[in-house]
């Protein structure tokens, strides 16, 4: 489908905000430059998006204002895209959404009429077998949700769902590859998720072995306070043996269970560093 390169054209009636001059500069540049691949990549290489600059079937204009982006059908069957670079909730975009947004808006050229949509929009969610994270309910929800991850990097939908696709009228749709991304975290998740029960439960093994010292810890020292002289009879020494020996044995075995639960607890923020470093 040939589309206009993005502009910053905007209808005469809309007053362009100077503040977001330098993003909407940005967000044209990064349209430009991605837009055709991002398409792609969406609709799992089953459509082209090409880029034109003239006698476009669709026209992308990116406007440097706050308001709801819109895709428009005008009577004698033209089409065009305004992308506002802001919206009122939450104020400038980022880059990412803003293209995640583009491709929303595009979308509505088939998506989503009919049973089951509200004003362009699946009336509900549903996850499409193989989506993973963010883009588990693929494209055409209202609004198009991000997720902003522990980097601060903000993750959006960038996969049509498999009904949307079906919308745009293929039958036959490939599977969804993965997001390596996202299968990355999904095994890092789970490792700090094994590796949390593991800490737990050492980290209560240990307190229970430190509270068990400090009981036979009391009583050698009971023993040594009764007998300054350290002379002990026969049977106060078998006793005091045993229980100096089974301080040490504990203690031994306390310090070992420590030194594995430091072991586990870096590994354990390793992991979350590689998490948080994720862009998903």
């Amino acid at each position: 489908m040939p589309a206009a390169v993005p502009t910053d054209a905007r209808p005469g009636s809309v007053v362009e905000d100077p503040a977001l001059l330098s993003l909407r500069d940005r967000a044209v540049a990064k349209l430009a430059a991605t837009l055709a691949d991002e398409w792609k990549s969406a609709t799992r290489d089953l459509s082209r998006l090409e880029l034109v600059s003239a006698s476009a079937d669709l026209t992308v204009k990116v406007i440097a204002a706050k308001a709801q982006s819109v895709h428009r059908f005008a009577p004698d069957g033209s089409e065009d895209v305004l992308i506002y670079v802001a919206d009122a909730p939450d104020g400038a975009r980022a880059i990412e959404n803003i293209v995640a947004v583009a491709l929303h808006e595009i979308g509505h050229t088939w998506c989503c009429r009919g049973p089951g949509t509200t004003d362009g929009h699946w009336s509900e969610q549903q996850v499409s077998p193989g989506l993973l994270g963010v883009d588990r309910f693929g494209l055409m929800n209202h609004p198009v949700n991000c997720l902003v991850v522990p980097t601060g990097f903000l993750s959006c939908p960038n996969k049509f769902s498999d009904r949307e696709l079906r919308t745009m009228g293929f039958d036959q749709i490939p599977a969804a590859v993965p997001d390596p991304c996202v299968l990355q975290r999904d095994r890092i998740l789970g490792q700090l998720d094994g590796l949390r029960t593991q800490v737990a439960d050492l980290r209560s093994g240990i307190d229970s072995a430190n509270a068990r010292l400090e009981q036979i810890g009391a009583q050698v020292r009971a023993i040594e306070a009764q007998y300054p002289s350290k002379v002990l009879p026969p049977d106060v020494y078998a006793r005091y043996t045993s229980l100096v020996n089974s301080y040490n044995a504990l203690l031994r075995d306390t310090q070992s269970r420590t030194d594995t639960y430091n072991g586990m607890r870096d590994r354990y923020n390793a992991l979350v560093v590689q998490r948080n470093a994720l862009p998903c």
